[in-house]
């Protein structure tokens, strides 16, 4: 059968179409022919070799949607021609709360779809919906379960309550968009140009609601707007950085201790850095601060994006946390890392979400001085009211003006 194949690691120009050999379905398991599959953005990283579990050759793609037509030993329930969608994986388990540790998706670790033919254990396999085509039904299943996964299993949402969704363009974020207008909360966007906020606008309307309110926001800046209290700007935290906002606490103090730092004259050297303590919720830690953060270089863009010391440590390092502070380039430099290992992860109960929790930073230089900042979940730090000419004084302060930090202020 033909099939999208990944021999090596060099990038999408290593991946080829060809012939593999037609896969037949083991006890428990059917075959489907694939008449639609998708591409997520994981095909990317895993042709960088950036994907956990890694292992190649391997047939790409965990999205599809097909036809059964071979139906192994001991499936009911199942008959040749059914029309069906595809789980994206294997082997959760019987947990809910967290898979099991055989888990993965299709095309990587186990085979996947971009194929003519795929093998899967006949529980993956739903009907497709009548109203969908094969091309709808084969790009849905990965982003939807992750949107539906954050949003109802893991936050719970309910009917009335208010949600942010950042970079609504994605995938992902349409889908929850989608269940979040669905569901009657109040829905705030961002997106990176008006004509992705006019997309999604349409695309709530036709369920029905409009979204509460939505901001055009560029890449080069981001001012985190569902509320007063996310309309700060310490060094920037671009939108698509924030692994869950979860850390926009933590980075927003180490941010403001950075602030703190320009107001007093003093420059920042990672060198002379002795510890950065951070106070970081107890529902952010094993999210953000798991096994390995913090002490070598991410493995790979996925893994830097939640590994928050390392994220720290980059914004002490740039001043900034954008987009490129997660590039592959980025995310090897033996500084950061080094700087990453300084920092210093307490837990800190607090009643509230962990992205409303309040965060509080503490750098420590070799002479033994230090500088704090805090952010108690209100505009500004430390208490202080902190209008946007005050925002704008601090940011120029810290980062020693110039046309680059007046189009960053301006751009507020």
């Amino acid at each position: 059968m033909k099939a999208l194949y990944l021999e090596k690691t060099d990038g999408p120009d290593s991946v080829v179409v060809t012939d593999v050999e037609t896969p037949v379905p083991a006890p428990g398991e059917v075959r489907v022919a694939v008449k639609a599959a998708s591409v997520n953005h994981r095909e990317l990283f895993i042709t960088h070799g950036q994907y956990p579990g890694m292992t190649v050759p391997t047939t790409l793609g965990c999205d599809g949607a097909g036809v059964v037509d071979m139906v192994g030993e001991g499936v009911s329930g199942v008959s040749e021609g059914d029309e069906v969608v595809l789980y994206p994986a294997r082997n959760w388990g019987p947990s809910r709360p967290a898979p099991a540790a055989d888990f993965g998706l299709l095309g990587m670790p186990f085979p996947g779809t971009i194929a003519e033919y795929v093998c899967v254990p006949a529980e993956n396999l739903a009907p497709k919906p009548a109203f969908m085509s094969f091309e709808e039904a084969g790009a849905m299943p990965l982003t939807a379960l992750t949107s539906w996964r954050a949003l109802m299993f893991k936050g719970q949402l309910q009917s009335g309550e208010t949600v942010l969704i950042s970079g609504v363009g994605g995938g992902v974020a349409t889908f929850g968009l989608a269940f979040a207008v669905a569901k009657g909360a109040n829905v705030y966007v961002t997106g990176e140009s008006q004509e992705v906020i006019d997309r999604a606008v349409e695309i709530a309307s036709r369920l029905g609601r409009v979204p509460a309110a939505s901001f055009a926001l560029t890449k080069r800046l981001v001012r985190q707007p569902a509320a007063d209290r996310l309309a700060r700007l310490q060094p920037s935290i671009d939108e698509d950085v924030l692994a869950a906002w979860m850390s926009a606490p933590v980075l927003d103090a180490v941010g403001a201790a950075l602030v703190t730092a320009g107001e007093q004259g003093r420059e920042i050297v990672p060198g002379e850095i002795a510890s950065i303590a951070v106070d970081v919720h107890p529902d952010s830690v094993e999210i953000v601060c798991g096994p390995g953060t913090g002490t070598r270089s991410p493995r790979s863009v996925y893994d830097a994006k939640f590994d928050l010391p390392w994220s720290v440590a980059a914004l002490v390092h740039d001043g900034a946390v954008t987009v490129g502070t997660y590039a592959v380039d980025s995310i090897g430099r033996p500084e950061v890392a080094t700087t990453a290992g300084l920092v210093e992860v307490t837990t800190v109960p607090d009643d509230r979400p962990a992205a409303d929790a309040a965060g509080r930073a503490v750098i420590t230089f070799a002479d033994g001085s230090r500088v704090v900042g805090e952010v108690p979940c209100s505009r500004g730090t430390s208490g202080r009211p902190m209008d946007d000419a005050a925002v704008a004084a601090k940011f120029r302060g810290n980062s020693g003006g110039g046309d680059a930090s007046d189009d960053l202020v301006d751009a507020v």
